[in-house]
């Protein structure tokens, strides 16, 4: 199996961080796409879609394209069920003539919540994401995999650190029941942070925070990026990290 984590498009949360604003209260708990993550993910879809067969590309005689020169040949697209992810796959798919399968184990940290003040402290609000009609209605090419309950997929407040290394493992092992041992080339729209708990799992890291301390590592993932990781019987391949090639100077973000 062949693995290719994309970070989702320019979101407003990730627009309203570049501008400067960090105040929690400036947050969207479920934000869209901007404009310019629409181009970042159309661009996006173009090179996932481009074929180019004479490219040369060996590595000790053999083809193995390790570096898709000659292109991506995705099989399989999965998403996250957050919405800038739903919409980054969705440009996608239409581009790689394939259907989305959303993951549910596959969202950013934290879920869907916001943090506002309550007679001066600090309080999780409780938000569910969206249900199964509104998906059906706006993202056509997406399918859960699991029945979304009817007040929407996320069960409320605010995952917590053992939630997240948990979910990690999960999310792992429900890709590995679908492809481990196959051809398959798999595309999962995705989230920084999370990407991070994957590739700490992939690289056998430790995924604890002690005391809700930062990592001595981090993982940077610009919008769009792509990352690619090779399962091969039972090793594992980090082929290459970040890659925004096929982006402007511009929409590096």
């Amino acid at each position: 199996m062949q693995l290719y984590l994309i970070r989702h498009a320019q979101s407003q949360n990730n627009a309203i961080w570049l501008s400067g604003g960090n105040e929690p209260e400036m947050r969207v708990s479920d934000p869209l796409i901007t404009e310019e993550g629409r181009y970042q993910a159309m661009l996006t879809a173009e090179y996932l879609a481009s074929e180019f067969p004479e490219q040369p590309d060996t590595w000790h005689g053999e083809r193995v394209d390790s570096q898709n020169r000659h292109g991506f040949g995705i099989t399989h697209l999965y998403c996250s069920l957050m919405e800038r992810s739903v919409q980054t796959a969705s440009i996608l798919a239409e581009s790689l003539g394939l259907p989305i399968v959303a993951l549910e184990e596959f969202h950013e940290v934290g879920g869907i919540y916001l943090t506002e003040l309550v007679d001066g402290e600090a309080q999780i609000r409780i938000l569910h994401g969206r249900n199964a009609d509104y998906f059906a209605d706006k993202y056509p090419l997406m399918s859960p995999r699991k029945p979304i309950p009817e007040q929407g997929w996320w069960r409320g407040g605010r995952e917590t650190q053992e939630e997240r290394v948990s979910r990690t493992h999960r999310a792992i092992e429900v890709l590995m029941d679908r492809h481990r041992g196959t051809e398959d080339r798999v595309a999962i729209v995705t989230h920084g942070t999370f990407m991070n708990y994957l590739c700490r799992a992939f690289l056998g890291l430790s995924l604890e925070r002690l005391n809700n301390q930062r990592w001595p590592q981090y993982l940077w993932f610009n919008n769009c990026s792509i990352t690619r990781f090779d399962f091969v019987e039972d090793r594992i391949g980090w082929l290459y990290h970040n890659r925004c090639d096929h982006l402007p100077d511009e929409l590096i973000s």
